[in-house]
């Protein structure tokens, strides 16, 4: 089955975002300057968790033709489109592929919005940050691999080359990825379905199907927890 145009989303647990009294290339007037927050919304050769029966790391340069292409991302909270931080067309928000991963900057908005998230970042109650993206079947690579924590396994992993868009970046509430809790909440937050990803059978047929039992599994526990 094709993985073509799938909206994904990714959540990164250690994001280091901060809040910034100048962040250098942004249109800031007055005392918008007061008011930046900055992070990595994805970090490379950073192997995630399990993702329901795969593991998944994002290869260097992976973000370098979005950002040089100056796509107009823009920055949301929660992924909340009503709630706008920042955009790439209107200098608000800047994006920086750099040998960590992608970097993003935000001047917030003068608002409740803006006002309110400075301050939970200031304080440490929002941490984490995540990403939106769609790749195409070109842009990833599935292989079998070692388990750099215990070599005596083996997993399925999948490593992302490029990006064919992404959609938005920003902080989140809820920085983790790994369960259907965890999934069903960030559904609600964001008002989105969390679309799963297939393993091509053709990589291995027995490992695409017990990923899609596992997604099966998920669905149902999901409809439970959403009902």
């Amino acid at each position: 089955m094709s993985t073509d145009k799938k909206f994904e989303r990714r959540i990164l647990l250690t994001s280091e975002l901060r809040t910034s009294k100048q962040i250098e290339g942004l249109d800031d007037d007055n005392d918008d300057e007061e008011r930046s927050i900055s992070g990595y919304a994805a970090r490379y050769n950073s192997l995630s968790g399990d993702l329901g029966g795969f593991r998944e790391c994002i290869a260097p340069g992976a973000f370098r033709d979005i950002v040089k292409s100056g796509a107009d991302v823009v920055a949301l909270f929660n992924h909340d489109p009503n709630l706008v931080l920042g955009r790439v067309s209107a200098g608000t928000l800047k994006l920086t592929d750099d040998a960590n991963g992608l970097h993003f900057a935000c001047s917030l908005p003068d608002n409740q919005t803006g006002r309110d998230l400075h301050a939970s970042v200031k304080r440490g109650d929002v941490a984490g940050c995540s990403f939106s993206f769609i790749l195409g079947d070109d842009d990833q690579d599935w292989n079998d691999a070692t388990d750099p924590d215990d070599r005596s396994k083996r997993f399925v992993r999948r490593t992302i080359k490029a990006f064919r868009k992404i959609v938005d970046v920003g902080p989140v509430v809820f920085p983790a990825y790994d369960s259907t809790s965890v999934l069903a909440r960030s559904a609600l937050v964001a008002q989105v379905n969390v679309t799963d990803i297939v393993i091509p059978k053709d990589f291995s047929e027995a490992a695409a199907n017990a990923h899609n039992e596992r997604v099966r599994r998920r669905r149902e526990l999901l409809t439970q927890v959403l009902a």
